[in-house]
């Protein structure tokens, strides 16, 4: 279950990274994978990611299979009505096949690729490579901190964070100049997050970094729910997933 929020946006960023990370995985035939890649880089090419509102997004990747959020007082996952998102400061459009967009004032904030994801970063990275693949094509970090406690993560630009909590392959690596950061388990890219470059410059989305990196080690554990809720999204149904 979903640790249950106050009122803090520091707080709601574990929520976001929860959702994103691994609801609504797809099995696709390579052939399927390989065109739906094609399919998503040139769509991707296509989006302003700095100022793009919801209608972009729509008009560039068509609708989402849903959009949802988490409750703040029960934890559970909640489906948004699309007219009710111009009330909501905070959502995640869900394309599926690991693809969703985290929407906030109204534009994005990330791109997100995760597991069954074919995106291709730049024609080089993509969900499922290796940390030392990673470190070949964006290079050295400025410095590696082993071992860290989730509490003590924060959104030190270049700085790759590993083996998180002591558990060995759980990596962290945020950079600014690239406008990606990436989330690791065994070694290998779980999650790559396109950064819109308004995202991550104020003190408080800096907050949100931090917590959403501390959630990152309860993926595993909620991957039943957040698929159970995804069929729920895909079969129309509204209100919330637990």
């Amino acid at each position: 279950m979903f640790a249950c929020f106050k009122k803090s946006l520091y707080r709601k960023s574990i929520l976001i990274l929860m959702l994103s990370i691994v609801m609504g995985a797809m099995t696709l035939t390579s052939a399927q994978r390989r065109s739906a890649a094609s399919d998503l880089n040139t769509k991707v090419a296509q989006i302003d990611i700095d100022n793009a509102n919801i209608d972009d997004v729509v008009r560039v990747f068509g609708e989402p299979k849903g959009y949802c959020w988490g409750n703040e007082a029960t934890g559970e996952i909640e489906i948004i009505n699309k007219e009710d998102l111009s009330s909501r400061q905070f959502y995640i459009a869900d394309y599926g096949n690991g693809f969703r967009i985290f929407m906030m004032n109204g534009r994005i904030a990330e791109l997100r690729f995760e597991g069954a994801s074919e995106y291709l970063h730049e024609g080089k990275l993509q969900v499922g490579d290796s940390l030392d693949y990673v470190l070949k094509v964006l290079g050295e970090p400025k410095e590696t901190i082993v071992g860290a406690s989730r509490r003590m993560m924060s959104d030190k630009d270049g700085v790759l964070f590993r083996d998180i909590d002591g558990r060995k392959g759980y990596d962290y690596y945020l950079r600014k100049d690239k406008n990606i950061r990436m989330f690791f388990l065994g070694d290998k890219i779980t999650a790559l997050y396109l950064i819109g470059s308004g995202f991550l410059n104020s003190q408080e989305n800096s907050r949100m970094t931090a917590a959403a990196v501390a959630a990152a080690a309860r993926l595993i554990e909620l991957v039943p729910q957040l698929v159970a809720c995804n069929k729920e999204i895909a079969s129309g149904s509204t209100g919330y997933c637990s």
